[in-house]
């Protein structure tokens, strides 16, 4: 969340005062009641329509005003806890700064602690992981750069963290930072599962867009950690390979960090890191959906999540090609362009020559290429496949 996305509202002229405080402190914007609303601010009549013209527009809302009030207004705008934006309720004095909604993937409770340390209050955090001094695995997922296949298994997997209930985990890059800590591993069975892992969930950090930093507060209401510590570890372990998590039965609370495309389900929580990258070769005026289609197939083939697909690459000459930018757009990710020299510096296994005449260079295959290069010299899981003007390879960083 960045801070200049934050609105903050009052409903009174004591509020207000305060509003504008924090708003200069956040660089946000204010919005009050017009009857008071100073030159240069944003003034609105009746609060309903204004919250209905707002909430989206921010990524998070202050509210000067009574809890009870805020909570009226926002009722009928309310979505998901993934895609609502942060909200925070503060009373007039600045005293008490209440993470009311979307505490922790939308951010509420971080700005709840950032509002407290400009007001010199303190921030209210009810979250039961947070005031349980326990890890959220979906703030813990989203510091390790992972996308969270299925968001409703957090309940599930925070339930068993609050009960003292062991978490199963499969995590071998330990992305979430568990690998020294994990019960019953000691260091001779860390250097072994070190030593042990293959590429099959190579780490990588995360080449899609995010949703913006958190702030920290370096105060006495600074956040726990959201990371897993070792003080919590010993209640996770560690499961030796996927299919042994797999098979584990229906009810057993699990964690699966993992590119490949498993079915996640109540009990059983899927992160899927960024870590496949799609090398993408395409005749002038390609169609988005070959290429999609393409694309597609391709993570079949490979049997990855397509929420691992970390980035698009493909050659410079083809930097401008419409069909390229809307599929990055539409997977959210970004589309690296490659000089054609560095392409061809690559060995690959099926170069060809068409593409060393167009670009001028030695024996070159742009879609291996650009995508063993745009993974970090990472392997092939798919080599080039074609279809409709159009060839895609995966590569997996390593």
């Amino acid at each position: 969340m960045e801070p200049s996305d934050i609105a903050c509202h009052a409903l009174t002229p004591q509020g207000a005062d305060l509003a504008r405080r924090i708003a200069t402190a956040l660089h946000g914007t204010v919005y009050l009641p017009r009857r008071f609303a100073q030159d240069g601010e944003h003034a609105f009549d009746a609060l309903a329509p204004h919250l209905a013209a707002t909430f989206r527009a921010h990524s998070g809302h202050v509210f000067i005003a009574a809890a009870g009030i805020v909570v009226r207004g926002l009722a009928p705008l309310l979505g998901r806890k993934d895609t609502d934006p942060a909200v925070v309720v503060c009373d007039q004095h600045g005293a008490y700064a209440i993470s009311l909604l979307s505490g922790h993937l939308g951010g509420a409770n971080d700005l709840a602690r950032h509002v407290a340390h400009i007001t010199g209050g303190h921030a209210v955090i009810t979250t039961a992981t947070d005031t349980a001094g326990l890890p959220s695995l979906d703030m813990a997922a989203r510091d390790a750069g992972c996308a969270i296949r299925n968001l409703g298994a957090v309940k599930a997997i925070n339930g068993a963290l609050l009960e003292g209930r062991p978490v199963m985990l499969f995590d071998p890059q330990d992305r979430l930072g568990l690998a020294r800590h994990v019960a019953g591993q000691d260091a001779a069975g860390d250097e072994n599962a070190k030593a042990s892992r293959t590429d099959e969930d190579s780490a990588a950090h995360d080449d899609r867009p995010d949703g913006g930093p958190t702030t920290g507060v370096d105060d006495a209401d600074a956040a726990p950690a959201t990371r897993v510590s070792a003080s919590h570890a010993p209640l996770f372990r560690c499961v030796a390979d996927l299919d042994t998590l797999l098979a584990l039965p229906h009810d057993v609370a699990c964690v699966a960090v993992t590119w490949r495309d498993i079915p996640g389900t109540r009990s059983r929580l899927v992160l899927h890191p960024p870590v496949i990258h799609a090398g993408i070769g395409c005749r002038r005026g390609a169609g988005v959906e070959a290429v999609a289609r393409l694309l597609d197939e391709a993570l079949r083939m490979a049997g990855a999540a397509s929420h691992s697909l970390a980035a698009l690459h493909t050659v410079d000459i083809k930097g401008d090609e419409p069909a390229l930018h809307a599929v990055a757009a539409a997977r959210d990710v970004r589309l690296h362009c490659h000089a054609a020299a560095s392409l061809a510096a690559i060995e690959v296994p099926n170069p060809t020559p068409k593409a060393a005449e167009v670009l001028g260079t030695g024996p070159v295959g742009v879609c291996e290429a650009a995508a063993i290069l745009g993974s970090g010299g990472g392997r092939l899981l798919v080599e080039k496949m074609k279809g409709d003007g159009v060839t895609v390879a995966l590569a997996l960083r390593p």
